[in-house]
């Protein structure tokens, strides 16, 4: 998680099926206007991210937000996201039934 800081968003084109997973169920319940790439209103979603292959338990990781959002063919989207805060993955582990190694995460933020 090196290459995020707070503040300094960063663009990411998702593809793979865990990441539109991720998404779909980040922007669940929003407007159809809301995945066109404009500015997302608050409250923004949020997701744990870091770019380690493997996240283990006590690892440092940060809470980040979807600003933007541009859904596109065959599911894959480009989002824009941003940086809140540093937080300490207290248990991760893969979700149950899910064969694509999406995590679930208990999180402390950092004081």
């Amino acid at each position: 998680c090196s290459s995020l800081h707070p503040g300094v968003q960063m663009s990411l084109t998702l593809f793979e099926p865990r990441y539109q997973m991720l998404v779909r169920e980040a922007m669940a319940g929003r407007k159809a206007s809301e995945l066109r790439g404009k500015l997302l209103k608050e409250p923004r979603p949020r997701f744990i991210f870091c770019h380690k292959r493997t996240m283990v338990d006590g690892s440092t990781v940060f809470m980040v937000e979807i600003t933007r959002c541009r859904m596109m063919e065959a599911g894959r989207a480009q989002i824009m996201i941003n940086p809140i805060k540093k937080v300490k993955m207290l248990k991760a582990g893969l979700r149950p039934g899910v064969s694509n190694h999406l995590m679930d995460a208990q999180i402390r933020r950092f004081e």
